[in-house]
């Protein structure tokens, strides 16, 4: 038999397409100088894309008819870089959004212009210029991990394909708008307050106990809240400060190698965390050691003491279980800082993320007054950052905290 040769289609499209009526995939191509096509079943797929892929360079997709919701399905079940909230705000603007608009197209047929229709009803339906940008960020990820991998969905993402006009602007905030950083005295407001209404709950003891803890111990540690409920009790090594001929202070390091994955099987742990990057991340989520200061470590140790002793915490457990000894919801955690800021009489919105951005201000803060250059590679190891990307995120900190201490010292100019 002669040999056959890829070429272009009759009507231009490069080497294989598919059939929508019948689900049959078309190979073209020239045989003795003829042209002709061949034909794949649906058994055949994985042979005629391997061939599309060495002849063109670019995977096809596997199933080019799947719509836009049916693929989003997929990606909420995929694992991700992005963090838990990156994903539920994506969630939410796929759900009013994006999936009414164009959630029955299939997802290779989506073009820039109903990219843009869905911004502009999305304005209409007056959302703020950062809801908007919301949105974008939404469809831009999607579509990205749409054109990416194994799924390969779509060979070009429709986002990227928008006038740079229609693309909305995200307002930037200045640090004192943000209002991102909490003082000590509004946390000890907010833990103190959500101590007590976890009593409500069933076991409200240990859940007060819990809440009180985490909540005294996310601005001073600035970990996410997702590596706070993935903690274990060995990962806890408390030491003792000599000072002199006498142990002054309490304190001790957390080794911090894991975080709660987004989906997890309750009734299995294996499926419960998923391990940090390590250090060759180049944009967070690192393994590291995080001192504690004697304040937090008392904390700690207190807790940790009372939970072994009324028997709901164990060694080689988790640090912060539920009552079945599984690992508790994030969502759940921040629902309970939310009802204590709002029974704290705080007056503003106060996230558990606030509490890492307080606790990287708070550092910053200190080289800054002593008049210092700030060491990003110790604020990026502390944070699980590296230093370049903690710069980008916190550099306005460093100029912020300056001018506030020079404006202290020499006064307003």
């Amino acid at each position: 038999m002669a040999e056959f040769h890829p070429a272009v289609d009759p009507q231009g499209f490069p080497g294989l397409r598919q059939r929508i009526d019948s689900g049959v995939w078309y190979f073209y191509g020239w045989r003795d100088e003829r042209p002709v096509k061949r034909s794949f079943g649906t058994t055949e797929l994985g042979e005629a894309q391997r061939l599309y892929h060495e002849d063109y360079g670019q995977p096809l997709a596997a199933d080019s008819k799947i719509t836009v919701r049916k693929a989003w399905e997929e990606f909420k079940g995929a694992e991700h870089r992005a963090g838990v909230d990156t994903i539920d705000r994506h969630a939410s603007c796929f759900r009013m959004d994006v999936l009414p608009a164009i959630g029955h197209l299939r997802v290779d047929k989506v073009q820039p212009r109903q990219i843009t229709q869905v911004l502009k009803n999305a304005k209409r339906r007056g959302l703020t210029e950062n809801s908007c940008a919301n949105v974008y960020s939404a469809m831009l990820a999607f579509f990205k991990w749409c054109t990416q991998g194994e799924q390969s969905y779509c060979t070009t993402n429709p986002v990227q394909g928008i006038s740079e006009i229609n693309i909305p602007q995200r307002k930037k905030r200045s640090q004192s708008e943000q209002g991102l950083v909490v003082d000590m005295a509004e946390v000890d407001r907010i833990a103190d307050v959500a101590a007590v209404l976890s009593r409500d709950n069933i076991n409200g003891d240990i859940v007060g106990a819990q809440m009180r803890v985490i909540v005294l111990l996310l601005p001073l540690l600035g970990l996410r809240l997702s590596e706070m409920l993935a903690l274990q009790l060995k990962d806890w090594n408390p030491m003792v400060r000599p000072h002199g001929d006498e142990h002054v202070g309490f304190y001790g390091e957390l080794r911090v190698e894991r975080q709660l994955r987004r989906k997890r099987d309750v009734s299995d742990d294996r499926t419960w965390f998923k391990a940090l990057k390590g250090e060759d991340s180049t944009i967070g989520d690192k393994v590291r050691t995080v001192s504690v200061s004697e304040f937090g470590a008392k904390v700690l140790q207190s807790y940790i003491d009372a939970g072994i002793e009324a028997g709901w915490l164990h060694r080689g457990g988790l640090l912060f279980p539920t009552s079945k000894q599984t690992p508790r919801q994030a969502s759940f955690i921040s629902k309970k800082i939310k009802e204590a800021v709002e029974g704290a009489g705080i007056g503003r919105s106060v996230t558990a993320h606030f509490f890492r951005h307080t606790y990287v201000s708070s550092a910053i803060k200190s080289y800054t007054d002593a008049g210092e250059l700030v060491d990003w590679a110790m604020i990026g190891e502390a944070a699980g950052h590296d230093p370049e990307v903690a710069r980008t995120i916190y550099g306005h900190l460093e100029k912020s905290t300056a001018t506030k201490a020079r404006q202290a010292r020499f006064g307003a100019r």
